[in-house]
């Protein structure tokens, strides 16, 4: 199952905006597991702003308060992270409209404060998540190169990584937008694909991702 988020959500930038996204998700996934009657394990696979958006809906399918969600929470075995600007990007601030759109994939999220690094909607998007990390199988992407045009990675490793202790950290051959688009015979996609399966099992991959040939 993919899900697409509206990117004009963005234009409010509370943490608010943010859940009530996440909670869009999970009642999507949670109608389409019931329709399918599927129990199976799931594995989120995230990019960019998604990756927030999972640790929130993470956060709030393990709500002891509320157990709307708990099915989805029980069933999530990891997640797996490509360019999650954890800790903010300078991208939110100073690119211009174009490169927000063709380097970075966020339309009409003009001046996002959410995204300023180290804001504190992010700083308790992840408290939150860290409660409940322990969980799950964590993998996490960062991009190894520049986009063309730009001056620094969009998303660098520093705000790519989490910090929390069973993180399995690798850099992957692209930049923000093509670290995971694959074409035929990629080698990046054999570790994409192990990392994926092992976190299906609860568990992660250690080692280093190819690098995209040149």
């Amino acid at each position: 199952m993919t899900f697409q988020y509206e990117s004009k959500v963005w234009h409010n930038t509370s943490k608010a905006s943010v859940a009530s996204v996440a909670e869009q998700l999970l009642g999507l996934l949670q109608t389409k597991r019931r329709a399918l009657g599927s129990d199976g394990p799931i594995v989120f696979v995230v990019h960019s702003l998604g990756g927030i958006i999972i640790k929130q809906a993470i956060s709030t399918a393990n709500d002891i308060h509320n157990q709307t969600f708990r099915d989805i929470a029980d069933a999530t075995r990891g997640i797996v992270f490509f360019g999650t600007p954890h800790r903010g990007s300078d991208a939110a601030k100073t690119l211009d409209p174009v490169h927000k759109i063709t380097a970075v994939g966020w339309t009409r999220m003009r001046f996002l404060s959410l995204l300023t690094p180290h804001s504190h909607e992010l700083r308790d998007i992840s408290d939150d998540f860290r409660h409940v990390a322990q969980r799950y199988a964590l993998v996490t992407f960062y991009e190894q190169h520049i986009h063309p045009g730009l001056r620094d990675l969009i998303v660098d490793k520093a705000s790519s990584v989490m910090g929390i202790a069973h993180e399995d950290i690798m850099m992957l051959g692209g930049n923000h937008s093509s670290m995971c688009k694959f074409f035929q015979d990629d080698p990046r996609f054999d570790t994409v694909w192990m990392a994926i399966e092992s976190a299906a099992k609860g568990l992660a991959v250690r080692g280093q991702a190819p690098a995209a040939p040149a």
